[in-house]
């Protein structure tokens, strides 16, 4: 063992081992304070040793544990993304969705315009015969189509409350309300 470096000031010196390990082993610099005993420099390295072991357990501890927790808020969000997806495709789109619609209370499919190109559109593309058509007395208001998938006749609107009250909702005002059913020569 030779000396290597004295500090006076903190009274420590640095040894290094000159043994025949030398080759295989790197030397190391150990600090030994010459106030303690031998034992109680010993004892103050394996308290550090000891002390270092437990903060480097606590470290990979907590590095497992972080890893294990964004593994799994990794896996919550892809089932939330996947549930969503599958909402989203589990619905499908009807064509009249596009217009102001709803099912009245006697089930029957009132769907009205948004302006006055969708009002044309649902007269001249959507109406067929047995469908029951309704307008307010008022200029803009939209135009509404009862459609009647069994070709039956449809009561007046006297019987159907909501779909005069829909209309009224619609145009902003009390008006008068008007209908006739669509009847196609073949």
């Amino acid at each position: 063992m030779k000396l290597v470096k004295m500090f006076y000031s903190r009274n420590p010196y640095d040894f290094c081992d000159d043994d025949e390990e030398e080759d295989k082993i790197k030397p190391m610099k150990v600090d030994i304070d010459l106030s303690l005993s031998a034992y109680a420099n010993a004892r103050r390295f394996y308290d550090q040793k000891r002390h270092a072991a437990k903060k480097e357990q606590k470290t990979v501890d907590a590095s497992e544990k972080a890893l294990k927790s964004a593994e799994r808020k990794t896996k919550e969000t892809l089932k939330e993304v996947a549930a969503v997806a599958s909402i989203n495709k589990a619905r499908k789109t009807y064509w009249f969705e596009k217009f102001l619609w709803f099912i009245s209370s006697e089930n029957y499919l009132v769907i009205g315009g948004r302006d006055q190109q969708q009002n044309e559109l649902i007269v001249k593309r959507y109406m067929v015969a047995g469908d029951l058509y309704v307008h307010a007395d008022l200029h803009g208001a939209s135009s509404c189509v009862i459609k009647n998938p069994t070709g039956s006749n449809l009561p007046t609107l006297h019987y159907m409350p909501s779909t005069s009250s829909f209309l009224l909702f619609l145009t902003k005002s009390i008006s008068t309300i008007y209908y006739r059913s669509q009847h196609l020569k073949v």
